[in-house]
């Protein structure tokens, strides 16, 4: 299947992101077995079970391997997703401002997609580390605080995530505009 240039290079984007958060899932992982499993094994006087530790440090590499998978296989639908729908009918001559935009449409696309994965996993993690705590009460009191600080913050690079992802052409229209409103008043002067 011949893919229009724009496309082939967001599919092969996509693959590389892909293989990025795989790479980084495995990291994660491999420290959970390295650093974190020992370290929560040798606590002393608190009883953790297996699925306590895995839901604390394991499950948000394991959630970072997944959606690199689900990345990797889905890279060609993505790919005509993430892109403006004008951008895809476009010639391939770097001169046109359309194709330009629509190579900035999509690098927020991807912007927007790893704020997603990332802070999609960081909250999981987030979650897993309250519930822990909540059910010990070896740790005596909680910062509610700290935690609803971190819970918002990760909500809004969410939130920001999937805006940039679904409206990717928007933010591209608008950021044009506020350029083109700079140019002018620099035009003046």
């Amino acid at each position: 299947m011949v893919r229009p240039p724009l496309q082939g290079i967001s599919y092969l984007c996509i693959r590389v992101v892909a293989l990025i958060v795989f790479l980084l899932g495995l990291h994660n992982l491999m420290s959970f077995f390295q650093i974190s499993l020992p370290t929560y094994l040798q606590v002393i006087n608190v009883n953790w079970s297996s699925f306590e530790i895995f839901l604390m440090a394991g499950l948000p590499a394991c959630m970072l391997i997944i959606i690199s998978i689900v990345l990797w296989l889905a890279a060609g639908k993505l790919s005509i997703v993430l892109l403006p729908k004008d951008a895809a009918r476009q010639d391939s001559t770097i001169e046109s401002i359309a194709h330009l935009r629509g190579i900035e449409a999509f690098v927020l696309g991807i912007i927007g997609l790893l704020l997603v994965i990332f802070s999609f996993t960081t909250l999981v993690r987030i979650i897993s580390n309250h519930i822990v705590m909540v059910s010990h009460s070896d740790f005596g009191l909680i910062n509610y605080q700290a935690h609803f600080s971190s819970y918002m913050e990760q909500g809004l690079r969410l939130v920001i995530g999937i805006a940039l992802l679904v409206k990717a052409d928007s933010a591209t229209y608008l950021l044009h505009k506020i350029r083109r409103i700079g140019l002018k008043k620099r035009a003046i002067k």
